[in-house]
């Protein structure tokens, strides 16, 4: 009786009581996994990371490798839901501590399952791989009704259901907003450098006497003259 059980979840977060709240999310996460309810899985594993939150970034961390696992076992829709849900916990991770990475170099030796040593690089790149992973099944996810999920949504009425009909119109829209904005191209620059001209390779005087449609080409003569 799932509605039972988060009356209860509701219950005890009005109370402030997390450690509690946080132990019935993990019953609640084996019935439905036990029951096959991909939406009450990912329900409990959002209400586990919230209360995780509230009381140690530790616990935060190893609810997104139970992410992690849930979404390599599981199967449509399921897995494809996770992923959304990854990737957005990931970000979130990263809006929380984003001063520790913008004063991170580029990690060389780094520990893939612990998060708190990643760069912004590796960082980003993950959460971008999540949300490309959850538009996979595209033909399956067009044919689920969002109906059958709304339960999962904080704001679910009539005009989000006529924007977002289906199940891959919703995991889309939620991919479209990450790639829409572009805070994680702080680890690229807005335009890439590559050489394409071979007087690039010629001595210095031929160097300095080339000219250049590169956007780079003042910042390469300015560098070369000083040298």
């Amino acid at each position: 009786e799932y509605e039972k059980l988060w009356a209860r979840v509701d219950s005890l977060q009005n109370r402030g009581l997390y450690a509690s709240a946080l132990e019935l999310c993990d019953k609640i996460m084996n019935y439905a996994t036990a029951d096959n309810l991909p939406v009450q899985v990912v329900k409990a594993v959002i209400f586990k990371m919230k209360f995780n939150s509230y009381i140690k970034e530790e616990d935060y961390i190893v609810s997104i490798s139970e992410l992690e696992k849930i979404s390599a076992k599981a199967t449509f829709p399921l897995k494809q839901i996770v992923h959304s849900v990854t990737a957005e916990v990931y970000y979130g991770y990263y809006q929380r501590n984003r001063y520790r990475f913008y004063s991170r170099s580029t990690t060389v030796e780094f520990k893939n399952e612990d998060i708190s040593t990643w760069d912004l690089k590796t960082l980003s790149g993950k959460v971008i791989q999540e949300y490309l992973l959850s538009l996979t099944d595209e033909n399956l996810s067009k044919q689920s009704k969002m109906e059958e999920y709304k339960d999962l949504l904080l704001y679910y009425s009539e005009d989000g259901k006529k924007i977002k009909p289906t199940l891959y119109d919703f995991l889309a829209r939620r991919a479209y907003d990450f790639f829409a904005g572009n805070e994680f191209d702080v680890t690229r620059p807005a335009e890439k450098f590559t050489l394409t001209d071979a007087a690039f390779l010629q001595s210095r005087d031929k160097f300095l006497q080339h000219s250049f449609t590169s956007t780079d080409t003042f910042s390469c003569k300015l560098y070369a003259t000083k040298i």
